[in-house]
């Protein structure tokens, strides 16, 4: 079968092809949270609007400790987002330390079909300056930033 393919194609494994589907199609199954490693831990940037993670009250800045009970190793930032995302209509317990805290939290949320966010085109007049989350003292412009850390080298990095 493989040999009848053209120089273009390429077989996919089970998850290769849940990943092109999950691209292609512009929206997943999760609980709608843009997160980031910090520090060594998974932290929130944000909450997406209308999602079981805005609705439940989890918050920018917030701290996930676990996932259904196991613990985040935020090292891997792709394993954490695949225990985040799911079927649909399943259930999800998030420990979560927010700032001020000393206990972490239990939220108990269900997965839904979340939309991809669009990006907002700026009006072809305007001008666009990336900022990097630099470690110094104050924030530049990625394209000048040289911090080695990989957030300012994925804004970079990103079109």
């Amino acid at each position: 079968m493989l040999v009848g393919l053209d120089p273009h194609s390429e077989y996919l494994e089970a998850d290769e092809l849940d990943q092109l589907n999950e691209d292609t199609s512009g929206s997943y199954a999760g609980l709608g949270l843009e997160v980031t490693t910090v520090d060594g831990f998974l932290r929130v940037i944000a909450p997406i609007d209308e999602t079981p993670a805005e609705r439940a009250g989890i918050k920018a800045g917030d701290t996930i400790l676990r996932i259904d009970n196991v613990l985040v190793q935020a090292d891997n930032l792709g394993d954490a987002v695949d225990m985040l995302r799911g079927v649909a209509g399943s259930d999800v317990t998030l420990s979560i330390l927010r700032e001020g805290s000393r206990e972490p939290q239990d939220f108990k949320l269900k997965r839904e079909i979340i939309p991809r966010r669009q990006r907002a085109r700026p009006p072809a007049s305007s001008r666009v300056m990336r900022i990097c989350a630099c470690p110094s003292s104050r924030p530049r412009p990625a394209a000048t930033c040289a911090s080695a850390s990989p957030i300012c080298r994925r804004k970079m990095a990103s079109p």
